[in-house]
């Protein structure tokens, strides 16, 4: 697994998932979990599933990526055959 590929948070980012956590345990498990609580399970989701998660990302963006150029490689031929 790609450990070593160090994913930071804005604080921005950080408060918004630190209220998507707790509403989470809030709705779902009826429970109340603090703020320090939310950021300790932030950090071991992005510890844990962070490198995962973003190996996925960079495999589909490639993909992508390929494919935008097989259609311009298309395009480009098609336009000097004209």
């Amino acid at each position: 697994m790609a450990r070593g590929r160090d994913i930071f948070l804005s604080e921005d980012e950080k408060d918004y998932l630190v209220d998507k956590i707790k509403s989470y345990f809030e709705e779902e498990r009826d429970e109340d979990i603090g703020n320090i609580e939310a950021l300790l399970l932030i950090d071991y989701l992005m510890k844990e599933f962070g490198p995962i998660i973003s190996s996925k990302a960079i495999k589909r963006f490639k993909e992508r990526i390929e494919i935008s150029l097989e259609d311009a490689e298309v395009d480009v031929a098609s336009n000097l055959n004209f």
